[in-house]
């Protein structure tokens, strides 16, 4: 507790003193306490983040308020925006504390490659491939060019179908989503995917390309 008080300390106007002090808490939880050493074995439990947290909400608070520090929340979807929730940190492991022991759910089991950036929104671009359903040979995004040297994919994600069930029908139906990882002459790594399908009957417009994230 005095690692946290500490810091507010200087902050405080004592006037002539202080004769008594009270702290209440809110909200309280379990918490295993963890053996500390200079080294620990590779299998060693990862360390509860909520030492971390509350560290840097306390620094933080004053200055851009306590939701500054956010954790990431794993969602029911294939979708990429749709498969994670960004939460308060504090909020979180609180509501975590009071169901079971929390358990950071990264990193998930190895699977497909994912980018360290990923746009809140995908970015519209124009693309031009060899074939229509194969991957871009050179594609337009933010006004510049870019030629294509290498690419890999695609990776289908189909389209939520639950979804459109009670849509009209003058409302778009989600369409699948085949990704690209590409990377353009100068080195740089993209994260692409084109959206819908070439000849499909269900689909009156062709299919659009967008750019959704940048690999490191």
């Amino acid at each position: 507790m005095m690692a946290l008080l500490k810091e507010k300390f200087a902050g405080i106007d004592a006037g002539f003193g202080i004769d008594l002090v009270r702290l209440d808490a809110a909200r309280v939880g379990k918490r295993s306490a963890v053996q500390s050493g200079f080294a620990e074995p590779e299998s060693a439990p990862l360390r509860h983040p909520a030492a971390l947290i509350d560290r840097l909400a306390n620094r933080l608070a004053n200055h851009l308020g306590g939701n500054a520090i956010t954790v990431l929340e794993p969602r029911g979807s294939h979708i990429p925006e749709r498969s994670e929730a960004r939460l308060p940190a504090l909020e979180a492991l609180a509501e975590s504390s009071a169901r079971v022991a929390y358990a950071p759910p990264w990193p998930y089991p190895k699977g497909a490659a994912r980018p360290a950036f990923v746009l809140v929104r995908p970015e519209l671009i124009e693309v031009i491939a060899g074939v229509p359903d194969g991957p871009p040979a050179r594609f337009i995004w933010r006004r510049v060019e870019r030629r294509v040297a290498r690419a890999e994919g695609p990776e289908r994600i189909a389209a939520e179908w639950w979804r459109s069930l009670y849509l009209d029908d003058d409302q778009k139906r989600p369409r699948p989503r085949d990704y690209y990882k590409i990377e353009d002459h100068e080195g740089a790594m993209y994260w692409v995917f084109r959206h819908g399908l070439y000849g499909s009957e269900e689909e009156n417009a062709p299919p659009s390309w967008f750019l959704h994230g940048l690999f490191a």
